[in-house]
């Protein structure tokens, strides 16, 4: 009999436990003020936020994930800039700088954030296209869940690698790392681990060498990011901006099954899904932009896109569709 009491026992804090770390009930997230962070000094040039202004009417607002940099954009933002377009990649509160100051940040900081900056752009600019890699792709589509009426939505959103979920029992029975089930207790325990600089290396490998910011776990940020995931996944019905969805089949880093959920989900008038093989390059399959052979490739390919949102977007039915570049 005491021996079943204690199973009870035990499976009961298991399953409490499981609830108070997943359960939207359970969570509660403010963002934060991160005007002590916009004036640290980044720990390299490439890993700082830039600009490219020439008074032109269309902008292209790059946003970079987790624990990236804006870094990733810069032949990008040149493409962009060639392309006709003013160019934006800010730098994200907490990032770039040194692993200490990501860990008064989460999730809504870094959103709060971007939001400020989208409507800074959306009061200036008469056309504002976003792309967004990674949690920066996340950050976008919550962008456009929260801006869908023609007077403040974004002309076009492009998402690279981004996740609405990173485990998923149903539908796709996908457990990408099961410590997540676990992250929020881990958290209270745990600030960081194994964190440092990364500035590039000395290996070649198709420039995936060159991508720039912190290495190392963290777990309370890695929370609220999970957390927050699962409403903007519940959301994406309310999208309302043409939208291009880019993913890796062979990505390391965020399930590619996330590219067929947010396709299922999108409501809005104009969606293209685009998945990639990149088996035969090294790493991890996940920041596209840093591939040198893919650079130009995906950019005239999200370039594509806008323009022929631009010439045939006019209300439309919606339109869906899958290929491979």
């Amino acid at each position: 009999m005491d021996a079943i009491i204690v199973i009870c026992s035990v499976i009961f804090v298991i399953i409490l436990l499981f609830l108070i770390n997943n359960h939207p009930l359970f969570f509660r997230e403010k963002a934060k003020d991160w005007s002590h962070r916009t004036a640290d000094k980044v720990f390299v040039p490439e890993a700082d936020s830039f600009s490219i202004e020439k008074g032109r009417k269309k902008a292209m607002l790059f946003v970079h994930g987790f624990p990236s940099t804006p870094s990733v954009y810069r032949s990008p933002g040149d493409f962009a800039d060639e392309a006709g377009f003013d160019v934006f990649a800010p730098r994200m509160p907490g990032f770039g700088t040194h692993p200490d100051h990501l860990l008064d940040m989460n999730f809504s900081t870094w959103y709060a954030f971007l939001r400020e900056y989208y409507l800074g752009l959306r009061a200036k600019y008469e056309e504002v296209h976003i792309v967004g890699t990674s949690m920066g792709g996340a950050l976008t589509l919550k962008l456009a869940e929260e801006f869908n009426s023609p007077d403040d939505m974004p002309d076009t959103i492009t998402t690279i690698a981004a996740p609405v979920f990173l485990n998923s029992v149903y539908p796709f029975f996908v457990i990408h790392e099961p410590a997540f089930y676990v992250i929020r207790p881990l958290s209270f325990f745990i600030k960081k681990f194994r964190p440092e600089l990364k500035a590039k290396s000395d290996s070649d490998q198709d420039g995936y060498e060159n991508w720039v910011g912190y290495n190392g776990i963290y777990p309370k940020q890695t929370y609220s990011l999970y957390m927050n995931l699962k409403k903007i996944g519940k959301e994406l019905p309310k999208i309302q901006s043409p939208a291009y969805i880019i993913h890796a089949r062979s990505d390391a880093t965020v399930p590619y099954q996330n590219l067929l959920r947010i396709q299922q989900r999108l409501k809005s008038p104009q969606v293209r899904a685009e998945s990639l093989d990149v088996s035969g390059l090294k790493r991890k399959h996940h920041c596209l932009f840093l591939y040198t052979s893919l650079q130009r490739p995906l950019f005239n390919s999200i370039l594509g896109f806008i323009r022929d949102v631009e010439e045939n977007y006019l209300g439309r039915p919606k339109s869906s569709e899958t290929k491979s570049l």
